[in-house]
């Protein structure tokens, strides 16, 4: 009976303390918690409003709040404060922000509140007049003022486009030891990276010279590729046929097969392997690429059929190189939309033109005029 008596009191206390646990709770309030989330919400609706002057004064009030108690912790979000001081064109706190950001420190923000950056992007938007010349007259260096203009760009497009690609890269180029490298390479966007892939079809014209002249005619066939652009960097992988004639009757002994063949008779042109090019003219609609080219190329008859086409005479069939240019020029982009995808995609127009050596123990080589129509897939 004792021993009952004593679980039944532990049960009550327990129970008992979990209850006053669960009061403290309800009741527990932090004032500053509070204050600064209220804060919050009355600087975004004078932001709303445009009310910059009593936005600012809000903005000061928290801050000093947050700093009475606790250097560590803010009122607002890193990218919040930064945008904030940019509208404000409080120029030196933005560039001291942007000078020691570390994407491994810690920032701590008594608010979870959403929608804060919004508004003010928003007022920034609405303001854009008073910034712009606020940041062309304001007293800062070139280096100063770059940092300000990209990261203003940005916040101003919401997007990466071509315009903060460039600024971006030229400022990577102009202060290569620059003090804001980590708030450049961790915090802003990367610049736009231009790739597309894309598949030919069209004719070519294959002109032998040389050794192969005085034996073959030139003549018109039909190539196919496949591309992939990287920035300014070309891959191809192609294959281009033509039926060669031949110039005149000839007779020659191959695989213990005696051939004679006619004048004006066929014979297949065969060439696949890829090219490696550079863009050295390259915009929204047009591109001038050198390239150079690592194929397979072959001559050979065209009398068999089926598992006796091994026995076909080679004129040759060895290792090719050389160099060529490729011209290519955009006619219309447009995007591919389904619920599924949204993708941009072009079709133009493309001329490569060159000259390959073979490799083998006589003096050969082929220029050759290869166009095609292009489907392209992405930025061209």
């Amino acid at each position: 009976m004792k021993k009952l008596s004593i679980l039944i009191l532990i049960c009550f206390l327990s129970l008992n303390t979990k209850a006053q646990i669960q009061e403290e709770i309800i009741n527990y309030t932090d004032s500053t918690a509070v204050l600064i989330q209220n804060g919050r919400q009355l600087l975004a609706q004078n932001l709303r409003y445009s009310d910059i002057k009593k936005s600012q004064e809000i903005y000061y009030f928290l801050d000093s709040v947050t700093n009475s108690i606790d250097t560590n912790m803010h009122a607002f979000f890193f990218n919040e404060e930064l945008a904030l001081h940019c509208l404000f064109q409080e120029w030196d706190s933005f560039l001291a922000m942007a000078a020691t950001h570390n994407s491994t420190d810690e920032w701590f923000c008594y608010s979870c509140t959403n929608g804060m950056l919004f508004n003010i992007l928003e007022a920034i938007d609405a303001n854009s007049d008073i910034i712009e010349f606020g940041i062309a007259s304001s007293n800062l260096s070139n280096e100063d003022a770059d940092v300000i203009q990209l990261y203003y760009h940005l916040v101003r497009s919401r997007k990466v486009d071509d315009l903060y690609s460039q600024k971006y890269k030229a400022f990577k180029n102009t202060y290569t030891h620059s003090k804001y490298n980590n708030f450049i390479n961790q915090y802003l966007f990367k610049p736009r990276i231009n790739a597309h892939w894309s598949f030919s079809i069209g004719p070519n014209y294959i002109y032998p010279n040389l050794e192969l002249k005085e034996h073959f005619e030139p003549n018109m066939g039909v190539s196919f590729d496949f591309s992939f652009n990287f920035n300014h960097l070309l891959f191809s992988l192609y294959f281009s046929n033509a039926s060669l004639h031949s110039k005149y009757a000839f007779s020659v002994n191959d695989n213990s097969y005696h051939f004679n063949f006619d004048e004006h008779e066929a014979f297949i042109y065969n060439e696949i392997g890829g090219l490696f090019g550079y863009s050295v003219l390259y915009n929204k609609h047009f591109r001038i690429s050198p390239f150079i080219p690592l194929a397979v190329t072959s001559i050979q008859s065209n009398r068999f059929k089926g598992d006796e086409k091994k026995n076909e005479y080679k004129a040759f069939n060895s290792f090719t190189t050389g160099v060529g240019l490729n011209s290519e020029v955009k006619l219309w982009q447009f995007r591919l939309r389904d619920k599924h995808t949204d993708m941009k995609s072009f079709l133009s127009i493309k001329i490569q033109m060159g000259f390959n050596t073979i490799f083998d123990t006589t003096n050969k080589n082929v220029f050759y005029i290869r166009t095609g129509l292009v489907w392209g897939f992405g930025d061209f």
